[in-house]
């Protein structure tokens, strides 16, 4: 990609027709399934206590066939919600790399252009990443603070280790072993993204999260752009960090990293209730973060 983003101007002037377009159902069908999965991670835990109860039952009697399987049923569909979480990762970690080029791509033709066509057609895979980091980041917060998904498919687990038969139709034997390590860390969208993220990538992502950075310093950005922004922001940011495998990440520079500007836009433009959220995203959900933040980027996210 050479010295496309030498200048982060050049990014930051694509982001608000493409913060206002949205993803291009059409040019990006895999898009599509992302509301529907987020919605199902975020109401996980409104069937939470019923799902506990039918557990505990079956624990304190371990022979009663009845109880398990009444336990099986109530747990049945959020276990296939998991398989599909499960599936869906690994589709984005397939079109995260050609999605990517194609947003350096328009970040090139930008430079070339040195500004946009009034009126010309809107950054389609620049507005398709920033949905898809978004997305990323909101569904592993989700799941971050949903532990019961975590418990209930360990259940099941254990069910089909004692009797295969009676889980077969809830979970496939040979597809456990791949869901259960994806659903066990603590932020599985995140780093089945950053697994398909090799060093091209990792630049193009790292200016994006600089060109984040500036275009939030500007005006251009309403409350909602903005909002959006930071979030697709700290993605890229943490994507970078997860994907790179040199001393310090994103917190060393990696991808063209800019930490503490990034910090800096959230607690500027961040809405209210996102700030903290955002600002622990970079805290906890990097990896780097803990050897490698300057101290002015950690009085900056912790104080």
């Amino acid at each position: 990609m050479g010295n496309l983003f030498s200048a982060d101007n050049s990014v930051a002037l694509l982001l608000p027709q493409a913060l206002e377009s949205g993803g291009d159902a059409v040019a990006y069908p895999w898009l599509a399934p992302l509301p529907d999965a987020l919605g199902e991670v975020e109401g996980y835990a409104k069937t939470s206590d019923a799902h506990q109860a039918a557990m505990r039952a079956s624990m304190q009697a371990p022979g009663d066939g009845a109880l398990l399987g009444a336990a099986l049923e109530a747990l049945a569909p959020g276990v296939r919600a998991v398989v599909r979480w499960g599936d869906l990762a690994d589709g984005v970690a397939a079109k995260l790399p050609p999605l990517v080029g194609a947003f350096a791509a328009e970040a090139k033709a930008l430079v070339a252009k040195k500004a946009l066509v009034e009126g010309g057609a809107p950054p389609a895979a620049t507005a398709a990443l920033l949905e898809l980091l978004e997305f990323l980041l909101a569904f592993d917060g989700a799941k971050l603070v949903t532990p019961c998904i975590q418990n209930e498919f360990a259940f099941i687990k254990r069910a089909a280790q004692k009797d295969p038969g009676a889980t077969s139709a809830i979970l496939d034997s040979n597809r456990a072993p791949a869901v259960s390590m994806f659903i066990a860390q603590a932020s599985p969208m995140l780093a089945a993204a950053a697994g398909a993220v090799d060093a091209p990538g990792a630049k193009a992502l790292g200016a994006l999260a600089a060109g984040c950075a500036q275009a939030l310093q500007g005006k251009k950005l309403g409350d909602g752009a903005a909002s959006k922004c930071c979030r697709a922001m700290v993605a890229a940011l943490v994507l970078v960090d997860l994907a790179n495998k040199t001393p310090g990440g994103a917190f060393g520079g990696a991808g063209g990293c800019q930490v503490a500007k990034c910090v800096a836009a959230i607690k500027k433009r961040a809405a209210p209730g996102d700030a903290p959220k955002l600002l622990s995203a970079v805290q906890y959900t990097t990896r780097n973060y803990g050897q490698h933040a300057s101290a002015a980027v950690r009085t900056a996210v912790e104080g």
